[in-house]
């Protein structure tokens, strides 16, 4: 590999983003833990960030879209402080709980601040 190679796909690397610290969002799941419930829930969860097609210039610097991935570490109900299996929640729970991370994440965000995160945890207990 040339080192105009390397450059270029080190720079590539660099605009992807992604983030490998865990965020942490609360939410109201509906229909938990039965129909008509509702529960606060506290997620984790790690994001990586999309990136929007390049469609013009050389055929070998074009690539599609990707969409942006949320992997769920763990939910816990903040009233119980019982950990909830995400894919023990129907479908339309988890594709609620994504579809709230995705609209509310906020890409800039460099991460949770761990001080809100420790005093909402105290607050908590």
């Amino acid at each position: 590999m040339s080192a105009e190679d390397l450059r270029k796909t080190m720079n590539l690397l660099e605009s992807i983003g992604s983030s490998i610290k865990p965020y942490t969002a609360y939410q109201t799941l509906d229909d938990y833990p039965s129909e008509g419930d509702e529960t606060e829930i506290r997620i984790t969860y790690e994001y990586t960030a999309g990136r929007p097609a390049q469609t013009y210039g050389r055929a070998e610097d074009c690539y599609p879209a990707e969409a942006a991935e949320i992997e769920v570490i763990e939910i816990m109900d903040t009233d119980t402080r019982e950990k909830i299996d995400y894919y023990s929640l129907s479908l339309d729970q988890q594709e609620s709980i994504r579809y709230q991370i995705l609209e509310n994440h906020d890409e800039e965000d460099d991460g949770p601040d761990p001080d809100d995160v420790r005093d909402r945890w105290q607050d908590e207990m």
